[in-house]
């Protein structure tokens, strides 16, 4: 029985082998040896940028007895809900797109077979129109729905300038015989999500006015060691 499961959760996983949208970071860099050449110090710097669209999650599932691919494929639930997504891309032509991304559980006896669809509202001034029609569609089971902006890069990029300068700002002023930057380490880069509040609401809940109509900045922070040379690096 045991070896049985491992066989279908493997097969499930060959089978579903999709990466869904990964929405945030933070990640921490291990450091070479440093070089007693230079002299060291840390700086961190952050930008915020306000959303410019927004990606709404939303979910189904299908419980099934058995592993059966060929019954999965032919869901009416699944091809139902595939329709709607389409009816509901070609209504707002240009200002949607969506992906799906299957997901499968196991639960006693039964396989639990999941779809996650998301939504990318290119114009965040239309998400309460689009939460209507979903809404109307029966599309209901939302999820999550998460603000981004286009201008992330740039922004990004402005964060980790910012941290830069604000480390040689600092190095001088400990050592004003600093010259130019020889060695830069990226410590810490974090995004700060804008999440929906209310994570697992319907679409009713959300067209009450339970989704963030102001939602604020995102924040990009970036912390940094910075290697400087000075002048007694010429001896």
């Amino acid at each position: 029985m045991t070896h049985k499961f491992l066989l279908k959760a493997l097969i499930v996983i060959f089978y579903f082998g999709s990466i869904c949208p990964v929405f945030s970071q933070s990640n921490t860099v291990t450091k070479p040896a440093l070089n007693p050449h230079l002299f060291y110090v840390t700086g961190e710097g952050s930008a915020q940028v306000l959303p410019d669209y927004t990606v709404i999650v939303f979910e189904t599932e299908v419980n099934m007895k058995n592993l059966d691919w060929g019954a999965l494929q032919n869901n009416l639930v699944f091809q139902d809900i595939e329709i709607e997504f389409q009816k509901l891309k070609s209504a707002n032509t240009g200002d949607i797109s969506y992906e799906s991304f299957p997901l499968v559980d196991f639960k006693g006896d039964s396989v639990i077979f999941k779809k996650q669809f998301y939504i990318t509202v290119k114009k965040i001034a239309k998400l309460h129109a689009v939460l209507w029609q979903m809404h109307n569609a029966g599309l209901k089971n939302i999820k999550t729905i998460y603000y981004r902006s286009s201008a992330l890069s740039s922004v990004s990029q402005q964060a980790k300038n910012n941290a830069l300068e604000n480390a040689r700002t600092f190095a001088i002023s400990l050592r004003s015989n600093c010259r130019k930057v020889a060695y830069v380490s990226e410590d810490i880069c974090s995004v700060s999500d804008v999440v929906n509040k209310h994570e697992n609401q319907n679409s009713s809940d959300m067209l009450k006015g339970l989704y963030l109509k102001n939602p604020g900045y995102i924040t990009i922070y970036y912390k940094l060691t910075v290697g400087f040379e000075n002048e007694t690096d010429k001896q």
